[in-house]
C-alpha cells in the first residue's frame, strides 16, 4: 500500500503471509486503507489478525469487575472489539444497523464493568446502601442519545444520567447517605471509563443532561427525579428522555422510573407544543455549528444526521401519547412505523432511511480512521481520497456528489415539518 513508509511495507508483507484465507491479504489491505487506528492496533497486537480471517480472537472478552488491572484491561478490550467492528464494517460483513448495534453493546459492557467495580470499591469502605426498610439499593444508569436508542457511533461521548430508587444510608462504619454514596460511585466509574492512560481512553462520559445540568446533583432518588421533570422539566428534555434506556444496575427498576416519567414525555393529546421544544433544540444545535464553523458537519450541519432524528422524534413526541408503539427513539424503527401509519409518505420514509444509513456509515468511517470523535470530513486531500477509495468511490468528488444528494433531501424534509424562518 503506497501510502505507508518502507518499514511498514515490510511489516505488511510479513503479515499478509501469516493469513490463512485466500482473500485475506486483500481484506487486510482494505482495512488498513480505511483506518490508521486498525494499523496501530494490529501492529501492537498481531494476534488480532485472526479477525481478518474471520476467526475468533481471545482478546475479545470483557474484563471482570474485580480484575486488579481493570483500567488497562477495559481499554484493551474496547480497542480490540473496536478493531473487530472496523474489520466487519469495512469488509461488508455487517450492515450499518449491525455496526451501530455492536458499538452500542460494546459501550454497555464497559459501563456495566466500570460501575460494578466502582460499587465494589465503595461498598468495601462504606457498606451497602439501604433504604429505611433495610432494602439494598442499586444505582440505575440510563443511556441517553444514541446509546439509549442503540445507535451509537464508533467514537462517541456517552450521555448518561443516574438515579436510585429510595433514600437512606449505607450500613458500614463509615456511613454515607445514599445520594452521597451514589454520587461518589458515578465519579469513580466515570474516571474508570474516561481517564487517558498508556492504553488510551475508554469512553468520554457526559453527565450534562441530568436534572439542572451541571448545577444539579449527580444522582437523584426516583421521587426527586419525578418531581424535577413534573415541576422543572423543559420541552427539550422530553426529546432527551425519549431515548433514555437503563444500561446498568437494576434494569427492571430502571424501567419502572421511565414508566413514571412517561406522562412528561408523551401527552395523551396531539402535542403540537412539542414543536417549541424542537425549535429550542435546533437553535442550540445551530448555535454550536456556527460557533465551531462546521456547516459541513455530518451530524449537526444542514441535511445532517440530527435533522433526520429531529424529524422522526417530533412525530414520536406528538403522537406517542396516543400510540404506544411510537415510543421508541430508534431512528430506523420510527421511520418504518411512521410510514406504516401514513404519518410520513412511504417514499419519503425510504429516502430518509437511505440517507440516514449513508450518513451514519460515512460518520463511522470518519471516526474509524483514527478513533477520533469527529463528524467533519478532513481537509487533507490525500486523506479525502483514502476515504473515497475505502468506500469504493473512484474519487472524493464522487463521494461528495452522493453526500450532497442525501443532505439536500434531508434538509427539504426537515423544513417541511418545521419551518424555521
Amino acid at each position: 500500500m503506497s501510502h505507508y513508509p518502507p518499514p511498514w511495507q515490510d511489516w505488511l508483507t510479513e503479515r499478509r503471509q501469516s493469513l490463512q484465507a485466500a482473500d485475506a491479504p486483500a481484506a487486510l489491505d482494505a482495512v488498513l486503507l480505511a483506518s490508521d487506528f486498525a494499523v496501530e492496533e494490529l501492529r501492537r497486537r498481531p494476534a488480532l489478525l485472526a479477525l481478518i480471517d474471520g476467526r475468533e480472537a481471545a482478546e475479545l472478552q470483557p474484563p471482570a469487575a474485580d480484575d486488579p488491572e481493570l483500567s488497562a484491561r477495559l481499554r484493551q478490550f474496547r480497542r480490540a472489539e473496536s478493531l473487530s467492528i472496523i474489520i466487519d464494517d469495512v469488509l461488508g460483513r455487517d450492515s450499518v444497523e449491525r455496526t451501530l448495534e455492536r458499538t452500542t453493546v460494546l459501550a454497555e459492557r464497559c459501563i456495566e464493568v466500570a460501575f460494578a467495580a466502582a460499587r465494589a470499591e465503595l461498598v468495601a469502605r462504606h457498606g451497602e446502601p439501604r433504604d429505611e426498610d433495610g432494602v439494598v439499593q442499586s444505582l440505575i444508569v440510563y443511556g441517553l442519545g444514541k446509546l439509549g436508542s442503540r445507535e451509537l457511533n464508533f467514537s462517541s461521548d456517552i450521555d448518561l444520567i443516574a438515579a436510585f430508587p429510595r433514600a437512606g444510608e449505607t450500613d458500614g462504619r463509615r456511613a454515607l447517605d445514599n445520594e452521597d454514596f451514589f454520587a461518589r460511585l458515578v465519579q469513580r466509574a466515570s474516571t474508570l471509563l474516561g481517564e487517558t492512560t498508556a492504553e488510551g481512553f475508554g469512553y468520554r462520559v457526559d453527565w450534562r443532561l441530568r436534572p439542572f445540568g451541571t448545577a444539579g446533583r449527580l444522582t437523584l432518588s426516583f421521587d426527586a427525579m419525578e418531581d424535577y421533570y413534573q415541576r422543572e422539566g423543559r420541552e427539550w428534555e422530553r426529546f432527551a428522555l425519549l431515548r433514555a434506556r437503563p444500561v446498568a444496575g437494576d434494569l427492571a427498576a430502571g424501567r419502572e422510573l421511565l414508566e413514571r416519567l412517561r406522562p412528561f414525555v408523551w401527552r395523551r393529546y396531539f402535542d403540537y407544543a412539542a414543536l417549541e421544544g424542537l425549535r429550542e433544540l435546533k437553535a442550540m444545535v445551530d448555535a454550536e455549528v456556527r460557533r465551531r464553523e462546521r456547516e459541513h458537519d455530518l451530524k449537526l450541519g444542514p441535511g445532517g444526521i440530527r435533522e433526520i432524528e429531529f424529524r422522526v422524534q417530533l412525530e414520536s413526541i406528538i403522537r406517542g401519547g396516543r400510540d404506544p408503539s411510537l415510543r421508541t427513539g430508534n431512528t430506523l424503527e420510527l421511520l418504518t412505523l411512521l410510514a406504516e401509519r401514513g404519518v410520513i409518505a412511504a417514499d419519503e420514509a425510504l429516502a430518509l432511511a437511505e440517507a440516514y444509513c449513508y450518513l451514519r456509515r460515512l460518520e463511522n468511517r470518519v471516526q474509524m480512521y483514527r478513533d477520533e470523535q469527529t463528524h467533519v470530513l478532513p481537509e487533507d486531500p490525500d486523506v479525502r481520497e483514502r476515504y473515497a477509495l475505502a468506500l469504493n468511490y473512484t474519487s472524493f468528488a464522487a463521494l461528495m456528489n452522493d453526500l450532497d444528494y442525501h443532505r439536500t433531501l434531508v434538509s427539504a424534509a426537515f423544513e417541511r415539518c418545521l419551518p424555521l424562518a
